[in-house]
């Protein structure tokens, strides 16, 4: 696989917690357990750059993953990115989204980032959304990419 393929991703994050954290405009927030966040990588880069410790915070997203509880991401590799919010919106139906947490470009969306209890739910959802479109989630790692020597 590659260092960080393009297409859409699900990243699998364990804040631990509880947290409090101020997220941009969003302000004060509680975290506590696990989150899936729906985003885009349509050059490539994107979920080594999730992995990095010490980012500047640019996107909503960066608050949680500077915790440093990032698990890794299911991918759908060479999907478009307008595929984003309908993954989002199939993932709404099953976990609460946190509203308008990542989904700025996709104003339409209730947010990007859910509250997961059970992993393996999460899994089957993601699996179940893809399979819809004809393709396969592969799990991207930032452990993996580690031992690879890649820059992270």
């Amino acid at each position: 696989m590659l260092e960080s393929p393009r297409g859409i991703y699900v990243l699998l994050v364990d804040v631990g917690g509880p947290v409090e954290l101020e997220v941009g405009r969003l302000g004060k927030l509680v975290f506590e357990g696990l989150y899936a966040y729906v985003g885009s990588d349509q050059r490539g880069g994107r979920l080594a750059r999730h992995a990095r410790k010490g980012k500047p915070r640019k996107w909503h997203i960066d608050w949680l993953t500077g915790l440093g509880g990032l698990k890794g991401a299911w991918v759908l590799e060479d999907m478009p990115q307008t595929m984003e919010s309908e993954i989002a919106r199939h993932l709404a139906r099953a976990f609460p989204a946190i509203t308008g947490f990542g989904n700025s470009d996709c104003r339409g969306d209730p947010g990007h980032l859910f509250r997961i209890d059970n992993e393996r739910e999460l899994r089957d959802k993601v699996a179940e959304f893809a399979g819809s479109r004809g393709v396969s989630p592969t799990w991207w790692s930032p452990a993996v990419q580690k031992d690879k020597n890649l820059p992270c």
